[in-house]
């Protein structure tokens, strides 16, 4: 990551002209982030707020503040990761431009006085002055991470449909199983909280559709998860490893369903391809939860049949483990609704369906032995 490593003077080298806009801003979103903001959030929900298209602007202000910050020594390593997603982005960190000073100004009376949000982090507050080099995530398996993250790369890579499902089964049969496991060896008593949050920024087009995916493969893989409809976005909460895993398989099996789609033709009974499109990912949507909820049951019996117990003997850690995370949600958001899904176009539902059956995660006998 350029993101510079010095504290020195970070405004001398902004034209005096504008220096007193840029630090505005940047103290505007200082207070955005004590209330709960991330990087990409910032980057992601400003334009919608404001209803503008400056989010390069934007962009340049948010690493501009994490030199002034110090945040490559101190953030933790999720708030890193999104700063170096924004700058492969939207380009290498540098200094606001007198291009910017306009909307940059508008900006700050939203950054100020703009929504808050539960932290699912410490705040930068809370940071430490160095950041101890080396400490993992606590929880995150990096080798299982890997060995699913090689798996659905060659998913996603292949052309050939079989060998796609057996790529993506066999990722799925590891996450099932590695999340089950860690669920039954978690101690009950601990009074350190295992649940984490994670926020996921849904790009256009079809923004409820490809959210409402996110939404079911969380649900099948032990997540909980909350859309924010007007801000296109998706939080889930669950195990650091949970939403590890629940990120790589969104993003596989998006890009899946975007390839299927591309492929698939609407109907010749009129659809428009935009309400073809919309009926195609919520056809994939809810048969992908389908089949993720089947193998989700098949990996606890393999599980229970290997601890040679029934699979009512894992029952109570499951729902522990549910009503705790339900109990997450409620307190962060006590006021939440329920949303119907829409109608959509029937052909691309049923398109969807089968797209999702070829992208098949059903933990099959033959990619099972050896796990």
């Amino acid at each position: 990551m350029d993101i510079e490593r010095t504290h020195r003077h970070p405004y001398d080298h902004i034209d005096p002209d504008f220096r007193d806009g840029v630090q505005d801003a940047v103290d505007a979103v200082r207070i955005r982030y004590e209330h709960g903001w991330q990087p990409m959030d910032v980057v992601h929900t400003t334009p919608k707020i404001t209803g503008t298209d400056d989010i390069r602007a934007v962009a340049r202000l948010v690493l501009f503040e994490a030199t002034t910050s110090g945040a490559a020594d101190r953030a933790p390593d999720e708030w890193v990761s999104q700063l170096r997603s924004i700058e492969d982005r939207y380009g290498p960190a540098r200094r606001p431009v007198a291009a910017d000073v306009h909307p940059l100004r508008v900006h700050s009376a939203t950054w100020r006085f703009g929504p808050m949000w539960g932290p699912i982090g410490p705040l930068p507050s809370e940071w430490p002055t160095v950041r101890a080099v080396g400490r993992p995530e606590r929880g995150v398996d990096d080798k299982m991470l890997a060995r699913i993250r090689g798996l659905l790369a060659k998913a996603e890579s292949t052309e050939f449909e079989e060998e796609a499902a057996v790529f993506t089964e066999k990722a799925q049969e590891l996450m099932s199983r590695y999340s089950l496991s860690e669920t039954l060896i978690r101690e009950p008593d601990s009074s350190e909280t295992w649940i984490r949050g994670r926020r996921f920024h849904i790009d256009n087009p079809y923004v409820a559709e490809k959210s409402s995916l996110l939404f079911t493969i969380a649900e099948a893989n032990a997540c909980r998860s909350v859309i924010f409809t007007n801000r296109s976005i998706v939080e889930a909460h669950g195990s650091a490893n949970d939403l590890e895993q629940l990120d790589m398989l969104f993003t596989s099996l998006l890009v899946q369903a975007t390839r299927a789609m591309a492929g698939a033709r609407a109907s010749a009974s009129g659809s428009s391809t935009t309400s073809f499109r919309k009926g195609f990912l919520t056809g994939f949507a809810i048969r992908i939860g389908e089949r993720l909820r089947s193998a989700g049951s098949r990996a606890t019996e393999q599980v229970a049949a290997e601890r040679s117990v029934p699979v009512s003997d894992l029952l109570p850690a499951l729902a522990a483990r549910k009503d705790e995370l339900d109990a997450e949600i409620t307190r962060r958001y006590p006021r939440l609704g329920t949303t119907r899904r829409r109608a959509f176009d029937a052909a691309g539902y049923h398109s969807g369906r089968v797209a999702a059956d070829h992208a098949s995660l059903g933990v099959q006998q033959r990619v099972t032995r050896g796990a």
